[in-house]
């Protein structure tokens, strides 16, 4: 991006000629020496019409301090190369824009900028790639460097022409769905963190972005252990006080751990070379009081604890563990954790030792208690306490939605014995919390767990949840085989075959395959609450558009399913409006669960049940709809969502208590967790064993056996896992 020319019509400040079109070009650099003569001058520079910015990545901040001196301006992000004639890319910046950073934009004229992977494919929408420049204005190469020249210069793989020329930059970008290119940093600058790739530039714009900073460089260099730690440079506006911690916990709620820098070094200016680049070289390295908290690395001091660092680095993949750190705060989910468990058994780790690892507890913590060091009773750790929180609710929502289908016949025989109307009046309201409450947790599990990995490692995420897209569809195959089974064939056509797959387990498939785009729309925007509310809008007007189009149009064969998904009670849009609204919580509860949130979570929760009856009052003049399970409303969403938080912040109170426990709650608590992870297994299952019911009294069993056998081996078997899953997390029941 190497590009600084500057063209000014005599002196900026030319009142008297108010008409003259005056352009600029320039880097940023030189850019904010212009802005800080025309503040320190106060005054305005009216007579420029057209800024032309190279050479750097443009902030947000230094755009908006240029419109500040120079209103008239209209701005243009630049991006080319030596190797080419200066610009071969563009961005029109809009006066109102809030994004950060600008684009680069596309190509001009008879130029393309293309995003290429390392598999040497084009790049899709925010995937990373190298950015080509394909134009026929080329360089003829480098001066007696042919090797180089052959890298760097090569023809176009899309188009098979041999002329159809490419210069490879070296340079990282992502397309954005418009087709504007965002610039990510160069190739040669991506360095590796703890195992995962990190690119100074993304981290340096993250710490721009808090208020008062002026301008940040993220360096990666040696910690003199042989592996590297991440250094900010910063400057920071006149007149404003600057904390580290401030910044560090700004930070955590926009990145993940391993692109939080060790080192946070404030400078009053920025060294520069004669050229007016800033002096990387010159830079000073990082003392101990630059660390804004203490290191985060410690190396084992024996044979046990470097054991065990070694067989965390294996299993996670990452490069570098101290012993001070934690399992599941360096990234290791359920999956991960149990493949740890069952190999610190093997070298020897107790049952009851090897499984502190679900409690957060560090590697020396966890030798430490082996050597009988640490053996008091203590609290859970924040984010084993957030956790256990989440398989809670998801397994609390489980066990209602089972009881619900289970119990449904004998509720509405109670219904008809006159007395007992009245308990089914009671419980009722209970039950219908099945739906709103289990979609409204699944997406707090989405924004709680998936989110944050998404930002870092969005491919891998993907994949992570295509597992659990194909084990909802299997179970929905499933469930439509033995469906039909229960039919006769003369009576299965195109329309029923395709109905047949229309169920909760559809929606759940769908929002998973779904789940990345809200991701996407939710990271690009700066206030991503705000995100959250947003899709939900678009999902409310889809759903009532969907009802007015649809509602009386039944349709055919595939478009009846299609259908179904759009109009009925488990359609995609109306359920989507919990989910989102569950992703919102979840992504709260990711960046403050080490605060205390239980009182502002009953806040919230009393808020939300209070308003979903002050909804359904107001709309229907009456509480008439409020025993209707069919009845989707917002009102119900909004109340049975506040019952949810009400719920959520019971539990985290006990929780925050659960060393004081009586031995049988922790207990109770951990199995209903342990349930919360078996969620959709056990709800792929439950919906199988229904069927089989169906078909048992089809094939002539008597009414109670062909309840009770599909009953009994289906709590046979789920007690089975959750035994094992749960002997593998705390040990035996019993103990």
């Amino acid at each position: 991006m190497g590009m600084n020319w500057l063209l000014m019509a005599e002196p900026l400040d030319t009142r008297n000629h108010p008409n003259r079109f005056t352009p600029g070009k320039s880097d940023r650099l030189l850019g904010e020496i212009i802005i800080t003569g025309a503040d320190v001058q106060q005054t305005e520079l009216p007579i420029l019409r057209h800024f032309f910015w190279g050479g750097d990545v443009l902030s947000l901040k230094t755009s908006q301090r240029l419109r500040s001196v120079a209103p008239n301006a209209a701005q243009t992000n630049f991006y080319g190369a030596t190797e080419t004639p200066q610009a071969m890319g563009y961005f029109l910046i809009h006066p109102q824009s809030q994004q950060t950073p600008f684009p680069i934009g596309q190509g001009i004229k008879d130029a393309q900028l293309l995003l290429v992977t390392e598999a040497g494919t084009l790049a899709e929408t925010d995937e990373m790639g190298e950015i080509w420049i394909r134009t026929p204005y080329l360089s003829q190469g480098y001066l007696n460097d042919l090797e180089q020249t052959h890298t760097r210069f090569v023809s176009n793989p899309f188009s098979g022409v041999a002329d159809d020329m490419c210069y490879r930059t070296g340079d990282l970008g992502k397309y954005q769905p418009d087709g504007n290119v965002v610039f990510a940093g160069r190739s040669d600058h991506q360095v590796k963190i703890r195992g995962f790739r990190v690119e100074p530039g993304e981290v340096a714009c993250a710490i721009e972005r808090y208020k008062g900073i002026a301008r940040a460089i993220v360096l990666a260099r040696d910690d003199g252990r042989g592996s590297k730690v991440l250094v900010a440079y910063l400057t920071v506006d006149l007149n404003v006080t600057f904390e580290h911690a401030e910044v560090l916990g700004f930070l955590r709620q926009n990145l993940p751990s391993y692109m939080i820098p060790s080192f946070i070094i404030r400078l009053g200016s920025f060294p520069l070379l004669p050229n007016g680049k800033i002096d990387l070289l010159a830079l000073p390295p990082p003392q101990v009081v630059d660390m804004p908290e203490s290191a985060d690395y410690v190396a084992p001091c024996n044979a046990r604890e470097l054991e065990l660092v070694e067989l965390w680095q294996d299993i996670l993949g990452i490069d570098k563990v101290g012993v001070n750190e934690n399992f599941l705060a360096l990234g290791g989910d359920s999956l991960s954790a149990l493949k740890a468990l069952v190999r610190m058994k093997k070298l020897g780790f107790p049952n009851e030792v090897a499984r502190s690892i679900f409690q957060g507890k560090t590697i020396r913590e966890i030798v430490g208690e082996e050597g009988g060091e640490l053996r008091e009773t203590v609290g859970l750790a924040a984010e084993s306490r957030t956790n256990l929180l989440i398989n809670i609710l998801r397994g609390i929502l489980l066990t209602i939605v089972v009881i619900d289908h289970w119990f449904e016949g004998i509720l509405n025989q109670l219904a008809g014995r006159g007395k007992m109307s009245f308990l089914l009046d009671t419980v009722a309201p209970l039950f219908n919390i099945a739906t709103p409450g289990f979609s409204f947790v699944f997406g707090a599990s989405l924004g709680y767990l998936f989110y944050s990995k998404y930002k870092a490692n969005p491919n891998q995420t993907r994949k992570t949840m295509l597992f659990g897209v194909w084990l909802l569809l299997a179970g929905v195959s499933a469930d439509v085989i033995l469906r039909l089974l229960a039919l006769s064939p003369d009576k299965i056509n195109a329309t029923l075959f395709f109905s047949a797959f229309f169920s909760p387990l559809l929606y759940y498939a769908l929002a998973l395959t779904t789940a990345p785009l809200w991701f996407w729309v939710i990271s690009k925007s700066k206030r991503e609450y705000l995100a959250c509310a947003g899709l939900m809008a678009l999902c409310y007007a889809a759903f009532q558009g969907s009802l007015v189009w649809l509602l009386e149009r039944e349709q055919q064969g595939f478009w009846q399913l299609c259908r179904l998904m759009l109009v009925a009670k488990f359609n995609y849009f109306n359920m989507s409006m919990g989910t989102l609204g569950g992703v919102m919580v979840g992504i709260y509860l990711k960046r403050h669960y080490r605060d205390e949130i239980a009182r502002k979570t009953l806040l919230a929760g009393v808020f939300g049940v209070a308003l979903g009856i002050a909804i359904l009052y107001f709309g229907n003049g009456s509480f008439d709809g409020f025993y209707d399970p069919i009845d989707m409303g917002v009102w119900r969403w909004t109340f049975y969502s506040g019952l949810v938080l009400v719920l959520a912040s019971g539990v985290l109170t006990t929780l925050l208590h659960f060393a004081s426990l009586p031995v049988f709650m922790q207990k109770g608590l951990q199995i209903v967790g342990v349930l919360g992870q078996c969620t959709f297994p056990i709800f792929v299952l439950h919906g199988l064993v229904l069927r089989a019911k169906l078909l048992f009294l089809l094939a002539g069993m008597p009414m109670w056996a062909a309840l009770a056998i599909p009953f009994a081996l289906f709590f046979l078997f789920c007690g089975w896992i959750m035994r094992r899953l749960y002997q593998l997390y705390y040990g035996m029941v019993t103990d």
